[in-house]
């Protein structure tokens, strides 16, 4: 009795490792250029840039038709990174959350949420509820140039 009852549990397990399994490998592994190439850069509706920490904060919304306030928005976030809103000094260790939201006009968007200078998760958000993507940007750098990728796009 005792060994069919181990042999059901292995059974079992077995049956629950392979449905998590499939569910990993099911979820869809489109890269973060395919995000970019689908978005409609041409009816793009805005992008909003949200940069905070306990000490610091900075928030703005721009229209991606308008490059000059584009490069005030990339330069002000720069500034965020220095200055401490609090005594006004330089404070290089600061740890900031980053929320960006890119939207078309067809309803696509892209979130990010990058923490504590830890991994960014990106999320796309589309008229399809069964295909949602996620991607991870590794650092600061990845943020603008992921910007950088809109602002510029031909």
């Amino acid at each position: 009795m005792k060994k069919s009852y181990l042999w059901n549990m292995g059974i079992i397990i077995l049956a629950i490792a392979g449905f998590f399994l499939y569910a990993y490998l099911a979820e869809d592994k489109s890269s973060l250029n395919e995000i970019i190439t689908k978005l409609d850069k041409n009816n793009l509706v805005s992008v909003r840039v949200s940069k905070t920490s306990k000490e610091t904060r900075g928030k703005t919304e721009i229209n991606l038709t308008d490059k000059e306030s584009i490069s005030n928005v990339l330069n002000k976030l720069s500034e965020i990174k220095t200055v401490s809103a609090k005594n006004g000094k330089i404070n290089p260790d600061v740890k900031f959350t980053y929320e960006i939201a890119i939207l078309d006009r067809n309803d696509i968007a892209v979130g990010m949420n990058f923490k504590d200078n830890k991994n960014m998760d990106v999320i796309e958000l589309n008229p399809d509820p069964n295909k949602i993507h996620s991607y991870t940007i590794k650092d600061e750098p990845d943020v603008y140039r992921l910007l950088d990728s809109f602002i510029f796009a031909e």
